[in-house]
């Protein structure tokens, strides 16, 4: 018997997308521009304080926008959070009433950009479910995964998101 292959498959990233982490990147203060140094991994676990994960609230129409595209669809979470924020995560997207779907992970120190992570798990997707039409709601503007999922043809729609809100505040 084979396995039925998604019309299309929805991609929807985390922070920013679908959680207002709008008080954390406050809190965590300017994003260093070296992603390399130690600067960045500090700034890096400020802003990614569990405590603080908790706190973030959805982001207004998100949740009911992804209930309505993946009621026959398939649905994927790919964030760049690290594999060790899992459970916070987990915990969140069930609290928030958010559906329940497979989440792809940063592996615990990864530093590749955002870009070249989430090109390897979109791939691996496509791969893996036999379809490449890919709709991914995503607000990363820092690691170009905007001009990545288009040279892949693949449809990227970009939510107001929380950086939005703090430079017109």
């Amino acid at each position: 018997m084979s396995k039925l292959k998604p019309p299309v498959i929805y991609i929807c990233d985390i922070d920013g997308t679908i959680a207002d982490a709008a008080h954390r990147l406050k809190a965590a203060g300017p994003r260093p521009e070296d992603v390399s140094g130690q600067a960045f991994q500090e700034w890096l676990e400020q802003l990614q304080q569990v405590s603080m994960m908790m706190k973030d609230a959805p982001l207004p129409n998100m949740r009911e926008l992804i209930d309505l595209l993946v009621h026959d669809s398939f649905l994927f979470y790919v964030t760049g959070r690290e594999e060790k924020y899992r459970a916070v995560t987990e915990r969140w997207l069930e609290f928030c009433d958010f559906p329940i779907a497979p989440i792809s992970m940063r592996p615990n120190g990864d530093l590749r950009s955002a870009r070249d992570y989430k090109e390897e798990v979109l791939l691996e997707i496509c791969k893996s479910t036999g379809c490449d039409k890919l709709v991914i709601f995503d607000d990363d503007d820092y690691n170009n995964c905007s001009s990545m999922y288009t040279e892949r043809g693949w449809l990227h729609l970009k939510p107001m998101n929380c950086l939005n809100k703090l430079e017109s505040s």
